[in-house]
């Protein structure tokens, strides 16, 4: 899912579920795509994705989003639009049928200079809206590593400028929820059982005793190498089946020793061969080749494997 940055920080009133269901309904959408297209989802994908889809209330539910606009505000401007143009569910079809609002697939769409990859699949999972919403704050600042907000520009941006007066209760139910989701869990290996791809740390910037500002640091899960334990000829057997004319193994030019590019695949031969050339290899070379290829995939160096 590819969003402007405008849209990262844009400001809508809408609960966890219908940021979800707006998020998901917006990752159907390519950017291949022509303007005004209808897209289709079916209920059963709903229901995998939430379990508390109802077909009795999505009237309800698709009508409190269609009332609900967002407001993006630009350098010189501000845009307040509908998230769709329409909505339709067909009972019989058991289909539900959207189009996003014009204006907005501009939006969507449009070539920043950055632009962010908010993970669809850790927001379908997060408990809180303040999560997503700081999460995808966080994906605004993520490439300066980080950024100082007033106290009252982060509830205008989480939508609860009338709440949490007192900064403690904003702390622990906002701050703190946040950052323990995005954080993740210890497993029983002591290993961290990622919630999502990025997390923050902050920092508390005070005026005397009170806080006035925070400092967000956002930071990337460190994922750990993916160890390949089984033998060559097991390694062999999976390189076959899983990567027939797909890339396996790259080195550049400078690389080399030879200076020239080199991109390993399996042919549908079973073969390993370089595709930038139509040389084939010798018995020797692909021997030496799939050796290389094995201990680089025990060694937890093999991306493709990553």
């Amino acid at each position: 899912m590819v969003i402007g940055n405008n849209m990262l920080t844009a400001k809508f009133n809408l609960t966890s579920n219908e940021v979800k269901f707006v998020l998901y309904m917006i990752d159907q959408i390519k950017k291949s795509d022509k303007p005004n297209k209808e897209y289709c989802v079916a209920i059963s994908d709903l229901r995998l994705k939430f379990n508390s889809v109802n077909t009795s209330r999505l009237i309800t539910f698709c009508k409190d989003i269609m009332n609900h606009t967002l407001t993006i505000k630009k350098e010189k401007s501000f845009l307040v639009v509908n998230w769709f143009s329409h909505i339709e569910y067909k009972h019989e079809e058991q289909n539900i049928y959207f189009a996003i609002s014009s204006k907005l697939s501009k939006e969507l769409f449009s070539l920043e200079r950055e632009f962010a990859t908010p993970q669809l699949k850790y927001i379908l999972n997060f408990k809180s809206i303040y999560t997503i919403r700081l999460y995808l704050l966080m994906y605004k600042i993520k490439n300066q590593v980080s950024g100082i907000f007033s106290i009252e520009e982060i509830k205008e941006q989480l939508k609860i400028k009338d709440k949490f007066s007192k900064y403690s209760h904003f702390k622990q139910k906002v701050l703190m929820v946040a950052e323990k989701e995005l954080v993740g869990s210890i497993d029983k290996e002591g290993d961290v059982t990622e919630k999502s791809d990025i997390y923050f740390e902050y920092e508390e910037v005070k005026a005397g005793r009170k806080v006035v500002k925070i400092k967000f640091m956002v930071k990337s899960h460190k994922k750990k190498p993916k160890i390949y334990t089984g033998s060559l000829a097991q390694f062999q057997a999976m390189c076959r089946k899983r990567f027939v004319n797909r890339k396996l193994f790259e080195l550049t030019a400078t690389q080399t020793k030879s200076g020239e590019k080199v991109l390993l695949s399996v042919g549908t031969d079973g073969r390993i061969y370089n595709k930038y050339t139509t040389i084939q290899l010798t018995s020797q070379q692909a021997k030496e080749w799939w050796i290389f290829l094995h201990k680089t995939a025990q060694n937890g160096d093999l991306e493709v494997l990553k």
